[in-house]
């Protein structure tokens, strides 16, 4: 008696969980899917704001850079115009510039940047006299025609490289408000998924369950052990309900034929 009533209890409970076990493994799949999609979209959000990083860097590498070469040209000893070494290294700024751009105005500003610079330096480069003579005639040389190519150069300097901070600035806002709307309702859903199983769960066991796990023990007693029929539970006026009172009228009328 003992050994069937578990083997029922067990038996029925076992295929409930089984079933919510199902359900649940498919919400987890289908939350590692979610994760996994959240996961690229946050390494594509990293990357994008990277590369404006590196584009802001390369712009106030840049302004530096052409600003200490600017400053050499009105020191007194003879500088190196044709230095290959600044061509490279601007070169490779702007190149990092066109490679890392979001926009493309930052492709147009690199672009009119590297125009703007071949005329400066073809400017600085075109006079080498210049530099060899008084710091008095090379300081009206430099602002008669140095200062106004290098004004050009410098306005696109700075503009490229504000250009990119409100890149970075507007990217990351808009960026931040689209990964956090797209993985609030997956979230949500997920939450609001494993609340379901738990009160499907809880009221499966309080309205099903239970009520059909004990009129087995209260059948299986009164066939085994002769003992009377006298399951209760008050859980609405439903099937079950309707069920257990037909049994127990069953038992009565069989125990009433029994007596006669």
């Amino acid at each position: 008696m003992k050994l069937s009533s578990f083997i029922f209890d067990n038996g029925i409970r076992t295929k409930v969980h089984k079933a919510t076990v199902v359900i649940a493994l498919v919400l987890f799949l289908s939350a590692g899917v979610a994760y996994v999609e959240f996961s690229r979209m946050s390494d594509y959000v990293s990357t994008f704001i990277a590369k404006n990083v590196e584009c802001i860097n390369s712009s106030n590498e840049l302004i530096e850079l052409c600003e200490r070469f600017n400053q050499k040209i009105l020191e007194e000893d003879e500088i190196a115009v044709g230095d290959s070494v600044m061509d490279s290294t601007v070169h490779n700024y702007i190149e990092l510039i066109i490679t890392n751009s979001t926009i493309d105005s930052e492709n147009h500003y690199a672009d009119s940047l590297r125009y703007a610079y071949a005329a400066y330096m073809q400017v600085v480069c075109g006079e080498e006299d210049m530099y060899f003579e008084s710091y008095t005639e090379k300081v009206s040389w430099y602002k008669e025609k140095v200062e106004v190519v290098y004004l050009k150069l410098k306005t696109y300097l700075s503009t490229l490289s504000s250009l990119s901070q409100n890149v970075l600035s507007s990217n990351y806002d808009e960026l931040s408000d689209r990964y956090y709307r797209s993985i609030m309702p997956a979230v949500l859903a997920i939450v609001a998924s494993i609340v379901l199983i738990f009160l499907f769960i809880y009221f499966l066991n309080i309205y099903i369950l239970k009520p059909l796990i004990k009129m087995h023990r209260g059948l299986r007693q009164y066939k085994d052990c002769g003992m009377p029929y006298k399951v209760s539970f008050d859980k609405g006026e439903d099937q079950i309900q309707e069920l257990n009172e037909m049994i127990k009228d069953l038992t009565e009328e069989n125990t009433s034929l029994k007596k006669k």
